[in-house]
């Protein structure tokens, strides 16, 4: 039970941030958010996954069934989402460097293209996550996650 309770809180920290990702990413795309307050925003999100990513190790999921497999299917989704974390701060910084770019093709931008690419692969984690996740998060009083909410 503690277990889940770490986890859900993890995935709470996770979804927090979420949002603020694609507002940014939006944000400097439509200008109206500079490149350098998306990075910053990025980062934020970066360094909350990669908070999660640290203590997944740590901790001790022995108890649960499909313990181990919830532990890595997290483990992808938090590497995946910070990959595409990075990739979109990469974007911006070109963004940034390119000038006055509005009304640009972010596909244009390889790390854009990266971080649509990456971005797709971590919702496929939070899918394989979220399918083992869920079934079991009621009987340990915590919240299901739909894969586009953490």
């Amino acid at each position: 039970a503690a277990a889940m309770v770490t986890l859900g809180s993890y995935l709470a920290k996770s979804a927090s941030v979420r949002p603020t990702i694609q507002t940014a990413i939006n944000g400097v795309q439509g200008c109206t958010v500079s490149p350098s307050s998306g990075e910053a925003t990025l980062q934020q999100a970066i360094n909350t996954r990669q908070d999660i990513l640290n203590a997944l190790p740590t901790l001790s999921v022995s108890g649960l069934p499909n313990g181990t497999q919830l532990v890595s299917t997290l483990t992808t989704t938090m590497q995946d989402s910070i990959a595409a974390d990075k990739d979109y701060q990469a974007w911006m910084r070109d963004f940034a460097n390119a000038g006055s770019p509005c009304g640009s093709d972010p596909n244009q931008d390889s790390h854009y293209a990266d971080a649509l690419n990456v971005s797709g692969q971590a919702t496929t984690a939070k899918s394989a996550f979220v399918a083992i996740w869920n079934p079991m998060a009621p009987r340990y009083g915590q919240q299901a996650y739909s894969n586009t909410e953490f």
